[in-house]
């Protein structure tokens, strides 16, 4: 996958740092996805910092 395409068709890869928080990313959406709604894991309330 190119980072960016030129007019000229000239091919510019993307940066390392990118495709790794890409991953970082992924997971992280990945462990809020299989959290339950109101699940807090401290057992303090989530309205308890307001």
């Amino acid at each position: 996958m190119d980072f960016i395409v030129t007019s000229d068709i000239e091919r510019i890869a993307a940066p390392k740092f990118l495709r790794k928080a890409e991953r970082k990313l992924k997971s992280a959406q990945r462990k809020v996805s299989r959290r339950k709604k109101g699940n807090n894991p401290t057992g303090e309330s989530s309205m308890a910092n307001w």
